[in-house]
């Protein structure tokens, strides 16, 4: 739920005497546009693959240089991009294919420098731009980029921190050798800060904790604000001889407990105002107060105000899902 670690989009970079057929397949039968390396960074994901056409006279390289050329971006991985050059007959007119790593991609809290640093000594890696794309494209080594953002979309170079390593190792040896320490990595960028310890606890008079648990899932994982490491049903008092029934979720998070709880009075009402989910978030024994979160506003208005910043956070397919239960839940009682 919390990724700390990912690969960043694969590069296939293709040579070619007959870069403008090549181009022209990729734009129609393809129905691909080139892009500069922001939008192109800014539209790929882990899963992706970039595409560089070099044109070539005679073994030597002719027009823009390889950044300049602009980038194609594939949704699926270069073997099926090979599969449409081959059947297609465009595999005949190319002299030359390579396909690169793009990368590994850590995400940091606190301190992103230390965490640079701690890597760099570690590995003996070297240090490179992260806007340097002939740097981490050449091929020797494996490139590791640096951001805070959330690792399950794509990060554009705008999020990446400007210090990035060129470690001497090869991709799948850099993840392996990266993933088993990845925890002391990041946590050494926390300095005073450290992992935070909450409880979430759920109520609803109706008894929908399946719907509500589906929607808060789809939130965490949707914007990684932290690991779930024990859940299960438990028993609260309202006030004295008044026992309450409710869904607890204990998780770990880099956030602070305020700013989750501004995220989850966003799942508190729906659209038209309705409060369907009680939630209350706890540090310890210290119940965060919907005040802390409501500046100043009644708590339907802050609920509300809330409720569409999250909104405006997510993906539209975690929107489309989170409405289609959230119009399930009002068919119900509400």
């Amino acid at each position: 739920m919390l990724s700390l670690l990912r690969g960043g989009p694969r590069v296939l970079i293709l040579e070619t005497e007959y870069g403008a057929d090549v181009r022209l397949y990729l734009e129609k039968r393809l129905q691909l546009k080139a892009h500069a390396m922001e939008e192109a960074m800014r539209a790929a994901g882990g899963g992706d693959t970039l595409v560089l056409l070099r044109e070539t006279r005679y073994g030597r390289t002719i027009g823009k240089s390889l950044p300049e050329s602009g980038f194609f971006v594939i949704h699926e991985p270069p073997e099926e991009l090979f599969c449409g050059l081959i059947n297609d007959r465009i595999a005949a007119i190319l002299n030359r294919a390579e396909c690169r790593a793009g990368g590994l991609i850590i995400r940091t809290f606190g301190d992103a420098d230390r965490i640079v640093d701690l890597i760099r000594d570690e590995f003996g890696a070297s240090e490179i731009r992260c806007t340097d794309v002939e740097a981490w494209l050449q091929g020797r080594g494996t490139s590791v980029f640096f951001t805070p953002l959330p690792l399950n979309a794509p990060v554009p170079p705008s999020g990446l921190h400007p210090r990035a390593l060129l470690l001497p190792l090869r991709p799948q040896a850099a993840f392996r050798k990266l993933q088993r320490g990845i925890v002391r990595f990041v946590a050494s960028g926390l300095s005073d800060r450290s992992l935070r310890s909450i409880e979430l606890r759920l109520y609803d008079k109706y008894g929908l904790y399946d719907l509500h648990y589906r929607r808060i899932m789809r939130v965490l994982e949707a914007l990684e604000i932290g690991l779930v490491v024990g859940e299960g049903w438990s028993r609260d008092f309202a006030r004295v001889l008044l026992e309450l029934k409710c869904y607890s979720l204990k998780m770990v998070t880099p956030m602070k407990p305020e700013a989750v709880k501004r995220i989850l009075m966003g799942l508190e009402y729906a659209a038209d105002g309705k409060r369907i989910l009680d939630l209350d978030l706890y540090e310890g024994k210290r119940k965060i107060s919907w005040g802390e979160a409501a500046a100043g506003e009644s708590r339907e208005a802050a609920g509300l105000r809330h409720r569409e910043e999250l909104r405006a956070r997510l993906e539209p397919s975690d929107r489309e899902e989170i409405d289609a239960l959230e119009a399930e839940i009002l068919s119900g009682n509400w």
